[in-house]
Parts: structure tokens; sequence; C-alpha cells
């Protein structure tokens, strides 16, 4: 649905002009159901001193003329008039602005891979693929971990980024009450150890237990930019409460952004 715009002009005879406003008013078809099979009359009246009506009569060969103007989409829906160029006889040459209505979408990422490495190593912990492995076990070095997921920017350009969660699923601890998770987000573009020195939250954790986090405002514009492509589990601490272990199965980023 639209708008109408309805105009009056005088056309003068040799001798004479008269200016009179273009614009007497505009009807917008979607506020009063109107259609194209629908019947329109319009009564033209002028108002003078004291707000009371006045006859409108052209001079001696003059006359007087209702115009009726298709005005474009309607203003409650694009925000806007399209009478704003072009005379009263020409009408308007050019339409407004298209105007696109965003849309808020949420969309999901599972990991497709978790590998884990000694803390300061130069290669991946053989055998270990599937497992997000953080902290120091008695017999062990300390170790820390990834998981790696697919690119993230294809619908994101041009988006805003409302919200970020990070989805993960606690497999075991050192200490059966639980232990402590250090989430921290990864820029990585290939399998490579370290990289994971931007901690968001730690997390007290349990045994066989989903988590769900979100990222911190501060950072979320960097999953549209691809600064962050993941997230993984680290710390420096050696104390036991540090040590947990969790799986490729149910590592998810969860982006809602609005676009």
């Amino acid at each position: 649905m639209g708008q109408l715009a309805v105009m009056g002009t005088i056309l003068a005879n040799t001798s004479q002009s008269q200016t009179v406003p273009q614009l007497v008013g505009i009807l917008d078809t979607a506020d009063l159901g109107i259609t194209q099979a629908t019947t329109v009359w319009f009564r033209w009246t002028t108002q003078g001193p004291g707000s009371k009506d006045y006859r409108i009569e052209g001079a001696s060969g003059e006359t007087i003329r209702l115009t009726l103007r298709d005005e474009g989409p309607s203003v409650s829906s694009s925000g806007m008039s399209w009478f704003s160029t072009g005379s009263a006889v020409e009408g308007a040459t050019e339409a407004p602005p298209e105007v696109v209505e965003k849309v808020t979408r949420t969309e999901k990422f599972a990991a497709t891979r978790a590998e884990s490495w000694n803390r300061g190593a130069s290669s991946l912990l053989s055998g270990k693929s599937g497992t997000v492995y953080q902290g120091k076990y008695p017999s062990v070095s300390a170790r820390e971990g990834a998981w790696w997921f697919p690119a993230l920017t294809g619908n994101l350009s041009g988006a805003k980024i409302k919200r970020v969660q990070l989805r993960f699923y606690i497999d075991h601890t050192y200490w059966g009450a639980g232990g402590t998770a250090d989430i921290r987000l990864h820029g990585k573009t290939g399998f490579t150890t370290g990289g994971l020195d931007t901690s968001i939250r730690t997390l007290k954790v349990k045994r066989e237990a989903q988590y769900s986090i979100d990222v911190p405002a501060s950072y979320l514009d960097g999953f549209r930019t691809g600064t962050w492509r993941g997230f993984g589990l680290s710390t420096s601490s050696t104390n036991l409460e540090y040590y947990v272990q969790a799986t490729l199965a149910n590592a998810e980023i969860w982006i809602t952004y609005e676009k």
C-alpha cells in the first residue's frame, strides 16, 4: 500500500498567473484500506481569517485543476514522503530511498575439531584429538586446548552483533566435586598450538555437564571481523582445581546479530 497526494493548481490565462500551494494533502492508503478497486471522492476547500472555509473560483480564463498522484510507499512503512522533488504538474521524478527492515537472527556453529597440547609446546598431543585438556595432572605437563569452527563471518558482513554464546561439555575434572575452567578466545586459522591469551571468564564446572557463557560486549564485533574464530581452555595455574577435560561433542558458538 502507498500514498496518494492531492494537489491543486490554478491554470492562468494569458495575462496573469497564480501561485497556490502544491500539496493539499496525503492519504495513506494502508491506513484507509484503499485499494485499486476503491472509489475515492475528494473535496477541496481553503480557509481564510477566522478559520472559515472559502469557495475557490478561477478568474476569467482560468481553470482549477485537481491532480491525484501516486506518491509511492506508505509513510507508515517507509517513514518518509515521496513528495520532495518536482512540481505539481511534473510530479516527483525520483522514488524515496528503499527502506530495508532489519531482522534479528541467530546462527549456530558446531565445532569441527578439538585438539590439545602441552603449554609452550610446538606440536599437538598425539592420540588426544577430540578432547580439550586444561591444567596440570600429577603425572603430565600443564596442558591447554581449543575448538575449531567453520567460518563464522559468512553472513555477518554489515551486521551488528547482539550476542555471542559459547557452549561446551565438561567430561572430567580432577576433583569429584568439580573444578574451574578458564575460557579463552582464539583467532586461529590453522591447527597450531598457543594463541590462547585472551581470557574472558573463569567458571566453576562439574563433571558430565553442559555449560553456556556469554561473551562480553567488548569482544562481540571481533566475531564479525574475523578476529575471533573459536575458543579454548587454558590456565597458568598448576592447582589441581584447574585440571579439566572437555569434549568435541556439544561445543558450539551461537551468534545473534541484526542485519
